[in-house]
């Protein structure tokens, strides 16, 4: 413990500014969200050309989509980004290049494959980062993609959970609605069991 408040004093922890995010109860000072912004319309586009869903050039819009998400977080192509610590030291600069980005094998777009789709939907997660709630998790629900590793640190026998339980205050102060929901929906409140929408 003492480690903890030596590291902490010495700004080598990054805390969540709690006059940010919890100075009030209604979550009026937490950070705006986005829902369904133009880099994720992108994606979308894209997958739905990728499974033929509509014509067009998904490679286009797959690339509109990663340059849209780069511009939102202050990256430009021949822009300049200052790098530093936590403690606000500054180690010098770094000039960015989406095009340099876009030009890597593994991320030029693969066509209308499973492969190209793995890379839309690859990129539209990294796109929802600090972003979109919880579109992150719900996306990948639903593709598996990205895959991640997975091992005892991760609970629940080493999987993601498909859904959530419902809260413990639910259960004791509704018990018969509760109960009722659970066998009308899923038979059981287990987090691995699949919603209608996935079945």
């Amino acid at each position: 413990m003492a480690t903890l408040g030596v590291n902490s004093q010495a700004g080598k922890y990054s805390y969540v500014n709690a006059l940010r995010y919890y100075s009030t109860f209604d979550g009026s000072k937490a950070e705006p969200a986005i829902i369904v912004g133009y880099p994720e319309m992108c994606f979308n586009i894209a997958e739905g050309i990728n499974l033929g869903w509509t014509s067009g050039n998904a490679a286009t819009w797959y690339n509109k989509g990663i340059t849209a998400s780069m511009n939102f977080l202050g990256i430009t192509e021949g822009g300049t980004i200052t790098v530093g610590d936590n403690v606000l030291n500054t180690y010098g600069t770094v000039t960015t290049s989406i095009s340099t980005y876009l030009a890597q094998p593994t991320v030029q777009y693969q066509g209308n494959n499973a492969a190209g789709l793995s890379q839309i939907l690859t990129q539209k997660y990294i796109a929802f980062w600090q972003n979109s709630n919880w579109e992150a998790f719900f996306n990948q629900r639903r593709t598996g993609i990205p895959t991640f590793l997975t091992g005892p640190g991760t609970g629940n026998s080493a999987k993601i959970p498909m859904r959530w339980q419902y809260p413990i205050a639910e259960q004791a102060a509704n018990a018969s609605n509760y109960q009722a929901a659970v066998q009308r929906q899923f038979g059981a409140d287990d987090l691995n069991g699949l919603m209608w929408i996935l079945q």
